[in-house]
This record gives structure tokens, C-alpha cells and sequence, in this order.
């Protein structure tokens, strides 16, 4: 019997991580400060999707809260740039709700900030698979399921290059119930401090296969040295 992966992961209220680009750098014509910021009781976080823009020009983001929870829909005050962020690109933003609307709800919100996290798709066609032994660590924070993404949170030696995330599937075992894929990172000129870092890495060419009933990933976890892999089925609410 396969045992679904221990997952922490709630609404990410935090400080906002130091990832990439500010909200204001990608709305045009927004209004995204609460007129009355004595009335926000609380500030949620949630890594999305950038859907498009509805009817009225204004951009919607999209998001499970995890695993397969029902699609959530936030619909900001203002148009990001597409010529700077794509549509489906993945987002974390950082947003208050209107009054009397619980958090999960499909709303209109007042984002505070907008950061690119690090995007990434599956690879399929490796000919082999990672040396997890002689790979570089990742101090795993949260590790979770949103949908098709598998998302990271960590810590990680700061780069003045750009960090990249690899997510390897092994070819061999693409057909069967639980695929194999390994997680690992690279980074040019690793500075001495750490820093949190966020990725989210679509499984869709591996989750959407008619055979594939969940995924076992790998990952060197600094944190953790007895969770090396996690298990993440289908149909885990």
C-alpha cells in the first residue's frame, strides 16, 4: 500500500518571500491599496496561475489550495503585462479579501504584491535519471500538491546567478501506476547566505496519464534525512 506524502500547507501566510518582481512593475491601471487598511484582518499567500483577463480587462489568478481541492479564482483590481508575465505563468501573491468573504472563495482582491517564483515543467525524454547522492541539497520547507504542480518552498544558498530547478522523470517507469521523478537544483555563483525560494513544477505530462494513479518524487532534503521521497496520489483532498 503506498502511503501519501505528510504535506504542510495551509494559505502560506508569511512575510512575502524575496523571489522576483513587484505587482506594480506588471498591472497597468491598477488600484491595489485597500482604501482603509485599518479594516484588513488578515493577509494571505497562495502560489497561482495566471489565467487571463475576464470581460472587464481586469487579470484572474487560479489556484488548488492543495492536492485536488476545487479551483479557486482571484480576480484582481487591475491588467498584468503580458509582455512581462505570460499567461500561465505561475505567481505567488500576497492579497487581502474583501469583508465578510472566507478565504477558498472564487472574489475579487487587493493584492499587495505579485512575485515570479521559478516555473518549471516535467521532463520526459531523459535517457537517465539524477545521482540524487551527488546532487546539491535542498532544505525543504513545504513540499505540496496543488492540481497537476508540485510545489517547493526552501531554503538555499543565495545565487548572484539565477537558480534553476530540474524535475526528471525516469522514462522507465512513465507507464506505471506511481512514476518516478527526481527534484534537484543548480545555481551559478552560490553567495554565503541562505534565502527562501519558491518553485512550481507542472506534472501535467506525467499526472495526466490515463495509467498514472500518483508519483513518487526524490529530493536530497537537507532538512529531513529519513524523507528522501514523498508519495503524492490522485484524489487526495
Amino acid at each position: 500500500m503506498y502511503k501519501p506524502a505528510r504535506i504542510i500547507q495551509r494559505s502560506l501566510k508569511a512575510t512575502v518571500l524575496v523571489c522576483a518582481l513587484a505587482v506594480c512593475t506588471f498591472l497597468s491601471g491598477c488600484h491595489e491599496e485597500p482604501e482603509n487598511p485599518e479594516d484588513v484582518t488578515a493577509v494571505f499567500q497562495n502560489i497561482a496561475t495566471y489565467a487571463g483577463d475576464n470581460d472587464s480587462g481586469r487579470s484572474m489568478l487560479q489556484y488548488r489550495q492543495i492536492n485536488d481541492s476545487p479551483l479557486v479564482t482571484l480576480t484582481l483590481q487591475g491588467r498584468l503585462n503580458q509582455e512581462q508575465v505570460a499567461v500561465g505563468t505561475r505567481l505567488l501573491v500576497t492579497y487581502t479579501l474583501p469583508a465578510g468573504v472566507a478565504y477558498g472563495s472564487s472574489t475579487e482582491i487587493v493584492s499587495r504584491s505579485l512575485n515570479v517564483i521559478y516555473n518549471g515543467t516535467v521532463k520526459t525524454d531523459a535517457t537517465t535519471v539524477p545521482d540524487m547522492e551527488s546532487t546539491e541539497g535542498i532544505y525543504v520547507m513545504t513540499l505540496y500538491r496543488s492540481g497537476e504542480y508540485l510545489n517547493l518552498m526552501a531554503q538555499l544558498p543565495a545565487s548572484s546567478g539565477k537558480r534553476k530547478f530540474s524535475l526528471v522523470a525516469d522514462a522507465s517507469t512513465l507507464e506505471s501506476d506511481i512514476p518516478q521523478l527526481y527534484l534537484t537544483t543548480t545555481a551559478d555563483n552560490e553567495q554565503g547566505f541562505n534565502r527562501k525560494t519558491i518553485a512550481s513544477l507542472n506534472m501535467a505530462p506525467v499526472w495526466n496519464r490515463p495509467s498514472c494513479k500518483g508519483v513518487e518524487v526524490h529530493i536530497k532534503n537537507t532538512n529531513n534525512g529519513y524523507q528522501q521521497s514523498l508519495i503524492f496520489l490522485k484524489n487526495n483532498n
